[in-house]
């Protein structure tokens, strides 16, 4: 993947990890879990319930959350 693509990637991370946290806010969610291949998961009165109307996660978004919440050092770890 090229410099620009990575950017892109993680700029689209940002803007889907704003969706899930405020998704979070609104559903009163304590815990997020996000794996690839399937849908974002959040405990919801202590059950694991998929987020309503949130697709599944590709391996590629879960690149771009990972890049949004880290930086280039912890990255390079």
């Amino acid at each position: 993947m090229d410099g620009t693509s990575l950017a892109m990637s993680e700029t689209r991370g940002r803007a889907r990890l704003k969706d899930l946290l405020a998704a979070c806010v609104h559903l009163q969610i304590s815990d997020l879990h996000l794996v690839p291949d399937l849908a974002p998961l959040g405990r919801i009165s202590g059950q694991l319930t998929p987020l309503p109307g949130q697709a599944f996660l590709t391996k590629e978004e879960m690149s771009g959350l990972t890049k949004a919440l880290l930086d280039g050092h912890d990255l390079e770890r």
